[in-house]
């Protein structure tokens, strides 16, 4: 696909990371939780911003900094959800939510001083950066 060995390296890390991350729940998928908590957009609105069909996968398309950011954000809830029992859909989603948000502070503040769109890699408007 033309990646560098560091978008490799986070790719594969994000592949390990997602794997803890879904084993610490026994919901349906909630990554879309984690994007929207995380970039404030949906799955499929990034798809749709990267000009992707609706089956591509996403994390074979974002940037090096967005597949760590959501590794980190995975990760924490991971963490968080690993410490309780019995949790409820709704409640697991506000956890994955509300750690996606704290870590979304980070990568937002980081695309600003950087001048990118963190998941996409693309340049952000003019005024929009730091």
């Amino acid at each position: 696909m033309g990646k560098s060995d560091h978008w490799i390296a986070a790719r594969l890390q994000s592949t390990v990371q997602r794997k803890r991350f879904t084993k610490a729940f026994q919901f349906a998928d909630i990554t879309d939780t984690m994007r929207k908590g995380l970039w404030k957009r949906s799955t499929q609105q990034i798809r749709t911003e990267l000009g992707l069909s609706s089956k591509a996968n996403l994390r074979d398309n974002l940037s090096t900094l967005g597949l760590l950011y959501e590794a980190v954000a995975e990760e924490i809830s991971a963490v968080n959800l690993s410490t309780r029992e019995n949790l409820e859909y709704d409640h697991t989603k506000r956890i994955v939510r509300s750690d996606a948000e704290y870590v979304g502070k980070q990568a937002d503040d980081t695309g600003k001083r950087l001048g990118i769109d963190i998941p996409t890699g693309r340049p952000l408007l003019p005024g929009k950066a730091k």
